[in-house]
């Protein structure tokens, strides 16, 4: 029983740090991109990005650029967490929740596949 909790600690430890990262570090693109429009002024502004002229943007700090990346961040939080908790029930050769965790990636990288044709 001690096993199962430490594997079940384990994995909600991960899981948050994966989500509190993800929060942060979206948060701070997003308002990094606002302070951008700030100092620019809010003219001409750009409601989307495409993803495909992403890298370029952002290197010319585009303030719509960084603020698109802080939502994609934000997207792929769970994402993160689904491989957090992949990687610990890997570790704990529990092969029914990393079946189960497999599954769900394959289902939102197919959603996202779809989303992005």
């Amino acid at each position: 029983m001690e096993g199962k909790n430490l594997r079940e600690s384990r994995l909600n430890n991960w899981i948050s740090l994966s989500f509190k990262v993800g929060i942060a570090v979206s948060l701070t693109l997003v308002v990094i991109g606002l302070v951008l429009i700030g100092i620019a002024g809010a003219k001409n502004i750009e409601p989307t990005v495409p993803l495909t002229q992403l890298p370029q943007e952002i290197l010319k700090l585009n303030a719509t650029a960084i603020i698109t990346l802080g939502i994609l961040t934000l997207l792929l939080t769970p994402i993160v967490q689904i491989v957090a908790a992949m990687v610990t029930f890997s570790i704990d050769r529990d092969k029914l929740y990393l079946g189960i965790s497999i599954t769900l990636l394959c289902v939102l990288a197919f959603s996202l596949v779809l989303a992005l044709i």
